[in-house]
This record gives C-alpha cells, structure tokens and sequence, in this order.
C-alpha cells in the first residue's frame, strides 16, 4: 500500500521540474567553492560555469547600438533616436533583431537596453539612452526588454540609477529625494522589471545619495527586489563594485568584469567566519539559476546556426529605425534640394561614417555610407567635401568665398591678440545664395 506523499511523488516522477524546483536541486549540489565561482565573471564577458552539474557559462555582449564584441554586426542607429519615433512597437522589432543578432553569435546576456535619463545635455552617453522624458523612456525600454527576451536572450537595464552623466563618473554622487527618485529616475527600470520581465539589471558607476549603486541597500534590496519583486540578476558594471562585505550583503550577486571584490580569496573567508552568511551567497546563486533555467541556457545550444549574422531583417529594422525617428524641425526653403546649387559638406563626420558615439557601445558595421557619400550619390549638383576638423576661414575659402577672414576672440568686446582654435561645427550664413551648406557636427564622448 502506498501512502498519500508517496503516490504524489510518483505522479510527478516523470513530470518537468519548475524553475524554481530545479534551482534547489542544484543548488544543493553545489560545494562551498563552485558557488565561490558562480559570483564573478571572466574573461571580460563571460560568467563562469560548473560542468559536472551541467551549468553552463554564459556570455555577454555590449551593446545599446547593437550586439558589441564579436565581430561585425548590424549598426542601429542610436536609442536616442528609436524613442523619437514614439513607437514602442517599433522598440519590440529592435528588440526582436537585437535578440535574432545575438543567438546568431551565441550570446546569452545583451547589456541593453540603457534607460538614464537625459538629464544633462553635456552627458556623452545621452545617444545610447531612451530620452529624456520618463514615460517614454518606460515605454521604449518595456518594448525592447521584451522583444530581445522573445528570442531567448536575457535584456540587462542600465545604470541604475541616476547614473546620467560621465564626469567623475566612479565618485560623483547623484543626490536625489525619494520622489523624484519615483516620478523619473527609477520610473523606466520599474515598468522594464514589472512590465517587460527584464532577467537582469546593471548597477552604475555612481553613487546616489552617497552610497555606491553596487552596494545601495535601499535602492536594491527594498524597492528591487521587495518592491518590484525583481528575481533575476543584478550584476556591476565592469569595475563598478567598490567593495567585498557592504556589496554582498546589500544585493550585488555578480561582480564584472572578474572578481576583484568578489573572488574566492575575498569572500569565503568572510562566508567561513559567519560575516557573511551562507543563505546571503545562497540567494546570489538562486538568482544566476533562475534566470539560466527560466531562458533554457541549460537546455540548448544558445548559437542558432540558422540566424544569418548578416540578417537582412535585422537591416531592414535598421533602416525603419532610422527613417521614423528622423524629425524635421525646421525647413528654410532647402529641402527638397534644387539640384542646381553646390553643395558644400564640412567637417569631421563628412567622411568615413561615423556609427554611434563610440564608447563601449561601439558597432563594427557590415557595411556603411557616410555623410558625404550619401548626399554625392542624390545630388544633381557639384558636391564639395572637407572632411576633419577645419576652421571657418577654411571652410569659407574652400567654398570659394574668398574674401573672408575668421578672429577669435576672448571676452565681449572683441579686442586683443586673436585666440587659434578649431571649430566642430561651422554655419555659414553669408554668401552666395546659389550655396547650400551641410553642417557635421563633431561628437565628444564625455
């Protein structure tokens, strides 16, 4: 005669375990040095696995202009332009592509999408993010998150939070009051975990409010994952973590790039001494599992040979990206172009392409047309090209306005010994009428 819990569990023998089920299970195989392992990434983009119990490494890629790292791939064009095509439809096709593009190159975790806030116009990175108006960059990030999550690839949201400009960017603290922490900054992370199921969550550089991100106890522990009931992984940017005990303890699962703070000659000492306690290292594996189990990476080969890394879809998507979040805010009689005018394009984008800002959202494209050759190609008329940095007298005479002479000054009164310096960008509003002038306009990461 069989009991009542022995006939349960033979019912479900045979029966797939949960997520959550396989997590235990695993977890309570692991020795004290494999989890030690599981907690701190190598070889710059990659966590590590544990074979004999068949969890897989995973890899990473930046980023928010397309899948980073791993040769060339499709180059879209920069988030800050998706949101301005107010289209969170369009924000799920990119997503889409940027998850096809990833399983094309075995990529588990796409670092993207960025979601600070526009907040500061001198911010370098402000071409990688969603806008600056909370709602919509909510609603660009949740259409993203989860078309990339569709094909099987982890979406990470990044920096939380208040991590919206560059300089001093280790130091700087963001000091915030808890409602307009609520109303804008945090505003795109929740809807992106409550919303779009976002699997992992990157932690910024900054400070906000005076304690490091990686390590803000109340930011992580009490709104994340309290709160918002975040379950998945919360990792540090790459050189973010400051420190091995307050991190750990305030809800840092993964250091990245490797394990400066979080290597096994760091914390088991501390997890042996009671410092930290196993069950605080317990839930950092849980974390890591969920999500490997959660998106199958245990269960298949995350490489899928039958996505062209040079996707034709992917292109497409591109393309519509760009046309729709192209905004024409003013037309003076310029557009369309006559044909009968020269056409004078000046400055260090003229020529190559320029893609993206650069940084590590940096693209290697299959193909690109820069400035210069784009308008060449539509032009009727001659079309004259100065590329690099070039100053307005230059500009002026290689236009063929001659008498032209360019002094800088200092001050307000114009006087004193001229000032050299380049110009990034040059707008000419004298001449000949007959002249059409391209401005290019320079980019300074920070």
């Amino acid at each position: 005669m069989l009991t009542v819990a022995a006939w349960l569990a033979l019912q479900g023998a045979g029966a797939p375990m949960t997520v959550d089920a396989r997590v235990e299970e695993t977890l309570g195989k692991l020795t004290l040095d494999e989890k030690l392992t599981l907690v701190s990434g190598v070889e710059n983009f990659y966590t590590r696995g544990v074979e004999r119990l068949g969890i897989p490494r995973l890899r990473m890629s930046d980023g928010p202009l397309g899948v980073h790292n791993y040769g060339k791939t499709t180059a879209y064009p920069a988030p800050v332009g998706l949101a301005a095509s107010w289209d969170e439809a369009l924000a799920g096709r990119f997503g889409t592509a940027i998850g096809r593009d990833s399983r094309a190159r075995g990529v588990h975790i796409w670092l993207g999408p960025g979601m600070n806030l526009a907040r500061i116009p001198m911010n370098g990175r402000n071409f990688e993010y969603v806008g600056e108006d909370p709602w919509l960059a909510a609603r660009m990030s949740v259409g993203i998150v989860r078309g990339v999550q569709s094909q099987g690839v982890v979406a990470t949201i990044k920096h939380y939070v208040a991590n919206d400009h560059e300089s001093d960017r280790y130091n700087d603290s963001s000091e915030v009051d808890e409602r307009t922490l609520r109303e804008l900054y945090l505003r795109p992370f929740e809807a992106s975990v409550k919303e779009g199921g976002a699997w992992a969550l990157m932690s910024g550089y900054n400070l906000t409010n005076g304690v490091h991100m990686a390590e803000h106890a109340h930011l992580i522990q009490d709104v994340l994952r309290k709160e918002w009931g975040f379950r998945g992984l919360h990792m540090s940017d790459w050189g973010g973590t400051r420190s091995t005990l307050p991190s750990a303890l305030n809800g840092l699962d993964l250091e990245m790039p490797g394990g400066e703070y979080f290597g096994a000659d760091k914390l088991k000492p501390l997890v042996e001494s009671g410092k930290i306690p196993m069950a605080t290292l317990d839930e950092k594996i849980r974390n890591l599992l969920r999500m490997t189990y959660a998106m199958g990476f245990a269960d298949r080969p995350q490489e899928d040979p039958a996505i062209p890394k040079d996707d034709p879809t992917s292109a497409e998507t591109a393309l519509q990206i760009a046309r729709e979040g192209t905004v024409l805010l003013k037309n003076d009689r310029l557009l369309p172009l006559s044909g009968t005018g020269r056409i004078f394009v000046v400055g260090p984008n003229a020529n190559p392409a320029v893609i993206g800002g650069g940084g590590s959202s940096g693209t290697e494209p299959f193909a690109a047309v820069s400035a210069s050759e784009a308008i060449t190609a539509k032009a009727k008329g001659p079309v004259l090209v100065q590329a690099g940095r070039v100053s307005v007298t230059d500009a002026f005479k290689f236009a063929g306005f001659t008498d032209v002479k360019e002094e800088t000054f200092k001050g307000r009164n114009l006087e004193g010994a001229p000032l050299p310096r380049h110009v990034a960008a040059i707008g000419i509003a004298a001449g000949n009428l007959d002249s059409l002038v391209a401005v290019c306009l320079d980019w300074d990461e920070h």
